[in-house]
């Protein structure tokens, strides 16, 4: 083989083509000259040809660590590296367990900015941390911030529930004694999985969670109500004023017809010396837990007398309160005052509602079957809908069998596919 044949199995393909068009042109060059063209062409094309490669792929890199960079401030893109936390007002002690510094409230504050805070009395414990966000069990009461981020996976055991959020505000609180979650939710959503549902518990923001295991109860109310409540709350209250013959207190706005009480004080009852010491805000005082003061005031304004003259949201207060602390007896006297003082209104449907748990609860069966259908009938929009209605089938398939639940089943489902009871629905449609 020739040193020409050579240096021509060499070069690429589109040298080869250079090569043949100059033999057109040019006709046949000696070994030699085509020799030292060839070292030529080498020495122009190659060098540069790898410079602009190399420039190329500097540029490319280093545009590639500006959108990098750029995106984790504006795209919420985090390093993929293990959050570290601290604790400010505590201690962290060898098992991830959480405790005060004295009287002082701890926060636990993370690396993405994440903070949980445990109010008085609350423990906790960082059970497990990586780059996306950690799992944190909460004992007693904390509130919540988590900074929202792409990737970001915060859980939170409270109890025997699994609150698991992304990015969001809110309170959660678990009482161990009463087996009792609540979670109040400001921003955000999040997701509440554990006993009484078989699916997770989805809430939005401005809404409160209510869970009782002992009473086999879930509760989901909006907080502006309530909001609004502890705001007026906050107001310190004057003695009560007479206002026809009717006790009206000053600091509340007169409430609607349908909510006025229909118990009028005898002129000797509306003397201020005679007139029994009014109620507190039961409101703000059920939301902040204190049952047994509720309890206590009714009992010390007699039972009676603050059944027939709270208010509204007061009576479904004291029998919140009573349901909670297993005053069953007191519940049902509250939520039957609240259904015979203020037919019209929504928190009497409530009270269907809840008179049905109290009736299921004692084993009568019967009775709350009943109270569901009588809350389905008088609101099929009110609070307690989607629950009267998944309680109502469970009822009956205990009661009656399943061919009879099966409509009650298909119906939940229509109206409510991601409810409480939607999983228990649809096995029942499945059943033989």
């Amino acid at each position: 083989m020739r040193a020409d044949e050579t240096s021509e199995e060499e070069l690429s393909a589109p040298a080869a083509k250079l090569v043949d068009l100059a033999r057109e042109e040019l006709g046949d060059m000696s070994t030699r000259r085509r020799a030292e063209g060839y070292a030529k062409l080498q020495a122009r094309r190659s060098p540069r040809r790898r410079r602009a490669r190399l420039a190329l792929s500097l540029a490319a890199l280093l545009t590639i660590g500006v959108v990098l960079v750029t995106n984790r401030r504006w795209l919420g893109l985090r390093p993929a590296e293990t959050l570290s936390y601290a604790v400010e007002g505590g201690r962290i002690e060898a098992g991830g367990a959480i405790e005060a510094n004295g009287p002082a409230e701890p926060t636990l504050r993370f690396s993405d900015g994440t903070e949980v805070v445990f109010l008085a009395g609350a423990r906790g414990r960082v059970r497990s941390v990586d780059e996306h966000g950690a799992r944190i069990a909460l004992m007693g009461k904390a509130k919540v911030e988590v900074v929202h981020w792409r990737g970001a996976h915060w859980l939170f055991d409270a109890g025997p529930f699994m609150i698991t959020v992304k990015g969001t505000a809110f309170t959660a609180e678990w009482r161990d004694a009463e087996e009792r979650l609540e979670v109040v939710l400001k921003t955000g959503s999040v997701a509440v999985s554990g006993p009484l549902s078989d699916e997770a518990i989805t809430l939005r923001a401005g809404q409160r969670l209510i869970i009782s295991t002992r009473e086999k109860e879930v509760v989901i109310r909006d907080i502006d109500a309530a909001a609004a409540t502890n705001a007026a709350a906050s107001v310190s209250p004057g003695p009560w004023v007479m206002d026809g013959a009717e006790t009206v207190p000053p600091s509340r706005p007169e409430a609607p017809s349908s909510d006025k009480p229909a118990h009028r004080s005898s002129p000797a009852a509306a003397s201020p010396s005679t007139a029994p010491p009014a109620a507190s805000n039961w409101t703000a005082e059920l939301a902040a837990g204190q049952f047994a003061a509720i309890l206590l005031q009714a009992e010390q304004r007699g039972f009676e007398t603050s059944l027939a003259e709270v208010s509204s949201d007061d009576l479904a207060a004291l029998a919140d309160a009573a349901r909670y602390s297993r005053r069953e007896d007191v519940a049902r006297r509250a939520l039957s005052a609240q259904r015979r003082r203020f037919p019209q209104s929504a928190r009497a449907n409530d009270a269907a509602f809840l008179l049905g748990r109290l009736e299921e609860t004692a084993q009568h069966p019967e009775l709350a079957l009943a109270w569901y259908e009588r809350c389905l009938t008088e609101s099929p929009r009110g609070t307690y809908t989607s629950e009267a209605l998944g309680r109502k089938m469970t009822v009956v398939q205990r009661l009656y069998g399943a061919a009879r639940a099966r409509p009650l089943a298909d119906e939940y489902l229509r109206r409510f596919e991601k409810g409480t009871y939607a999983a228990a629905a649809r096995a029942l449609t499945r059943a033989p």
